[in-house]
């Protein structure tokens, strides 16, 4: 099943930072929240049309599956911004170009066969929503070289700070020290006439086709309904034994910022029997992954999560393998620890354009 979500009101998603009462006084958020948020709103949505007691709700959603949770302008969907890909400020415009892949030199401590470099000299664009359209996103995967990027979707979240302050719970006084400010943010263009909608595909779970629910740390309404069509994304040619895997949500893995089966010397790994090895990773800063244990009624272990957008760089021995090995991992969850079912690390896969890696690099990098 797939569904679309809309906020009515703002909504505010909870970081991995604390924030005690009288210790800080700014919440800073997270958007788009994490993938096990929507895990929460789907049984919730659930134990509301079965009329379910809380200590019954795990239990009775054991099959809950998320396969996908993304944005879409309710026209398109919206993917975060490749690592591989820099925004490049030309005048008024922005422009993206592909790292080039390069072999290493052997003179650092790096340990992978290639290196990720910039083709270009200029001021790299600070965008705070930085997304791709749809198409853009599938030239992308294809190994294109011209990647358009439209900054129309920056419009559609916007900020709206909420300054508040704590009262004593019996005589409902102000208490000293106890004022705070949280980053609310609408799903919507300042006229309202465009909305931002949270996508989520799911298995294992029947829920209503259509309702309103509390979502976000506020608990402020969204409305749902399932999609009809469902969305995909279809899989690009790979045409030599090159592929990139891109992560369109967090991932948890146990070697932290690759998935174990990926050697981090560079060497050669195997995924299902097939030889496959790293080349070069473009990866950010780690994500602080938490939240609340519904069951014990504790705060879940907090780890770091490979931020979304993050992209690895792959060969095989042959096409063939790179062929299949895409077909396996494309639109699935490859997060480890047991957080694939979750959502996180939904991954999609594509080529190696000869703009990033040249043939001639190639070859030499086969012989080795």
């Amino acid at each position: 099943m797939q569904i679309s979500i809309r906020a009515i009101d703002t909504l505010f998603f909870r970081d991995g930072r604390p924030f005690s009462m009288g210790e800080e006084s700014w919440a800073r958020g997270l958007f788009p929240p994490l993938p096990s948020v929507f895990s929460g709103l789907l049984r919730t949505a659930y134990m509301c049309s079965q009329s379910l007691p809380v200590q019954d709700v795990l239990e009775k959603t054991s099959g809950l599956t998320i396969n996908a949770t993304l944005l879409s302008d309710g026209e398109q969907l919206l993917l975060p911004i490749p690592k591989g890909l820099l925004p490049y400020k030309v005048g008024e415009e922005v422009e993206l170009q592909a790292l080039q892949l390069l072999p290493h030199d052997g003179l650092s401590s790096y340990s992978l066969p290639l290196l990720l470099q910039s083709p270009r000299d200029g001021k790299v664009a600070a965008e705070t929503f930085s997304y791709l359209e749809e198409k853009a996103f599938q030239n992308y995967l294809a190994g294109k070289e011209e990647v358009k990027y439209s900054n129309e979707a920056a419009g559609l979240l916007s900020d709206e700070p909420k300054v508040g302050i704590g009262r004593d719970k019996t005589t409902h006084i102000v208490r000293e020290s106890m004022l705070y400010r949280v980053n609310m943010q609408r799903m919507e263009s300042p006229d309202g006439q465009k909305k931002l909608f949270f996508i989520v595909s799911f298995d294992g779970l029947n829920i209503p086709p259509s309702g309103i629910i509390r979502m976000g740390a506020e608990g402020k309404t969204v409305q749902y309904h399932s999609l009809a069509p469902p969305f995909e994304i279809p899989l690009p040619e790979i045409s030599r034994p090159l592929l990139k895997l891109y992560l369109a949500t967090p991932a948890l893995f146990e070697e932290g910022w690759r998935p174990a089966w990926l050697p981090a010397d560079g060497s050669w790994g195997t995924w299902k029997g097939r030889r496959v090895r790293l080349l070069a990773a473009a990866v950010d800063k780690p994500l602080a992954a938490g939240g609340f244990d519904l069951e014990t009624g504790t705060p879940k272990p907090m780890y770091k999560a490979v931020a979304a957008g993050s992209v690895y760089y792959l060969q095989t021995e042959t096409t063939e393998a790179a062929q299949s090995i895409a077909k396996e991992l494309h639109s699935a969850c490859i997060s480890e620890l047991g957080k694939d079912t979750e959502g996180f690390g939904l991954c999609y896969a594509g080529a190696i354009g000869k703009h990033q890696l040249s043939e001639t690099a190639f070859e030499e990098l086969s012989k080795k």
